[in-house]
């Protein structure tokens, strides 16, 4: 609760100063974090850090907030009904709550102008307003990574970053599989229920789902300047090391189950028949499930 009142005073205040120009000291970066063990943290993170010592300002602008006790929580993250918020938090805290968590975290500094860090700065704060900060979440399309793209693009001149001719040769589903190998059950859940849509071709701006594929593809972004291009990304540092392990792979998976299942039934159908009403039982609840 003090926490939450504290955020609240930083947003208020900083919304009162937010017309104050940021100074040459200024610098954002895009912070990358890994996956963690609770499911909403599978797939990573994004958020965006802005610092200026000159104005004592260092907050990270957090676009995967939630309210964790909504009901049916995890069915909305997964269908993509769940009511994210841009939260405004102290870097202090941040770091404090992913060092607990042991996920690691990467910097990517931002290589601006003081008017482009100056116009990123203020679309963020109008966008923590509480009347601006809440969006419908949605897996692929809108979550904590396309946003903090959205609100660098937002805050730059149109048609000013320049994407890497790259070739991504992978559907969403095929994408989010390599976070899944230590949580079978969680992705034998998510192929059932992402449908159709999961196995779209990606392209470069639509990759920008993934929090990796957010931190990769910066490095290789170039911005127009008056004379030209120029990397996009200055510099990327190691933010917070945790060298957290995953857990071994359960043996208790859907294949072995499925496998036992199949043997069951296979034993029914062959040497069960004419006990009848086991084998209509059996066939009722076979064909319910796959239905």
């Amino acid at each position: 609760m003090i926490r939450k009142i504290i955020i609240v005073l930083i947003i208020v205040f900083a919304n009162l100063f937010s017309k104050a120009q940021l100074t040459d000291q200024a610098k954002i970066y895009v912070l990358t974090c890994s996956p963690g063990e609770e499911l909403y943290q599978t797939f990573g993170h994004s958020a965006i850090r802005v610092v200026d010592p000159a104005l004592r300002i260092d907050y990270v602008f957090n676009y995967g907030t939630f309210d964790f006790y909504e009901p049916h929580f995890y069915l909305h993250f997964i269908q993509g009904k769940l009511n994210y918020m841009l939260e405004l938090e102290p870097t202090r805290y941040f770091i404090d709550e992913y060092k607990v968590a042991k996920r690691d975290v990467w910097a990517s500094e931002l290589n601006l102008t003081n008017e482009e860090k100056n116009k990123i700065y203020n679309f963020l704060m109008w966008n923590s307003l509480p009347e601006n900060k809440y969006y419908l979440y949605d897996f692929f399309l809108d979550n904590c990574a396309t946003r903090v793209i959205g609100a660098l693009e937002k805050g730059l001149p149109a048609k000013s970053l320049i994407y890497p001719d790259l070739k991504i040769n992978k559907t969403y589903r095929q994408a989010i599989k390599p976070y899944l190998i230590d949580r079978p059950w969680t992705r034998f859940g998510m192929n059932l229920l992402l449908g159709l849509p999961a196995d779209k071709k990606l392209d470069i701006r639509s990759s920008l789902f993934l929090p990796d594929y957010v931190d990769t593809i910066t490095q290789q972004m170039q911005i127009v300047t008056d004379t030209g291009t120029k990397p996009f990304v200055k510099q990327r540092e190691v933010f917070i090391e945790s060298h957290f392990e995953f857990k071994p792979k359960p043996w208790f998976n859907p294949t072995l189950v499925f496998v036992v299942l199949a043997l069951i039934f296979t034993y029914l159908f062959f040497y069960e028949r004419k006990r009848q009403k086991l084998y209509v039982v059996a066939d009722f609840i076979l064909w319910i499930v796959i239905g």
